[in-house]
């Protein structure tokens, strides 16, 4: 079996931003973002998402890339912007970087298509440059990919949200598959929902308590963790090319390798899949971390 390392995105929304409902310690810091990295780079793992609107993640990167004098294959996300301002936002993302090149990039929201569509036929037009090697969306809703596929729209790379509790985008996958599209999928944890207690949940999330409660029943009855049971459940799905997972510090990225190099563990979720649909919220209104305010 293939390395299922080669499936990780390192998400950094973390080193530049407070990010997460679950998040207690914040930010973090440069020197952790430093062993993260280090470690990132030991065991393979080569991908790494950021965005603009990541706050100084671009400029923590870029330092660190720079110092070490190494490389990743990274993704990053355009803020809305009019098409007369994508070359120069790009370029601004690579000198914050200190790279060349990206792997990809993405408009960080379907709107700015709506509202512009020669935003992203400009975006396009730099794969010609070789500043960028493929592009494409950051989604949110089904209805947004529906249109993409309904336009004939000529796409790299879509990022959905994808896990346990979200499979809004789950019977679109073959139809990726099959136009060559690559799928990266994020809130593998829900921005850490999962780990919440029902007690501790806002009243506007209550909802959720039940989907929670069944997530502990099942893991106790698996005898695997939350967090190994939503990161296998994501990685498990071959339809999915990248799984894009935020990472707080070194021995939480230590975890997530010792989960993925457990090929029993695997191989137990891959086969109890079928047990995970009572798990599937139907309400798309909470599944919206932007609604959860």
């Amino acid at each position: 079996m293939t390395s299922l390392l080669n499936k990780i995105v390192i998400g950094t929304a973390q080193f530049g931003l407070d990010y997460g409902i679950n998040n207690k310690s914040g930010k973090v810091s440069k020197d952790e973002v430093y062993k993260i990295l280090d470690l990132l780079k030991e065991s393979g793992i080569e991908f790494i998402d950021t965005a603009q609107a990541y706050g100084d993640s671009e400029f923590v990167l870029g330092g660190y890339l720079k110092e070490r004098n190494i490389s990743f294959q990274i993704v990053s996300k355009l803020q809305n912007c009019i098409h007369e301002e994508v070359g120069i936002k790009v370029q601004e993302s690579l000198e914050r970087l200190h790279i060349k090149s990206l792997y990809g990039i993405l408009l960080h929201s379907f709107d700015t298509h709506l509202k512009n569509p020669l935003t992203y036929k400009k975006l396009s037009s730099l794969k010609e440059t070789g500043i960028v090697n493929k592009v494409g969306f950051s989604l949110y809703f089904p209805n947004q990919l529906t249109k993409i596929l309904e336009d004939n729209i000529e796409v790299d790379i879509v990022q959905i949200p994808y896990n346990l509790f979200d499979r809004r985008f789950e019977k679109y996958l073959p139809m990726l598959k099959e136009r060559d599209i690559e799928i990266h999928v994020r809130s593998v944890f829900l921005q850490g929902l999962f780990f919440m207690k029902p007690k501790d949940l806002l009243p506007n999330l209550q909802e959720f308590s039940r989907y929670i409660s069944l997530l502990e029943k099942l893991s106790l009855e698996l005898k695997i963790s939350i967090h190994e049971l939503a990161l296998l459940f994501v990685i498990s799905n071959q339809l999915i090319d990248k799984a894009v997972v935020g990472i707080d510090n070194v021995n939480h990225l230590k975890d997530i390798i010792n989960v993925l190099n457990d090929n029993n563990k695997f191989e137990l979720v891959s086969s109890q899949k079928h047990t995970f649909s009572k798990l599937e919220v139907e309400n798309e209104a909470i599944l919206i971390p932007s609604n959860w305010n």
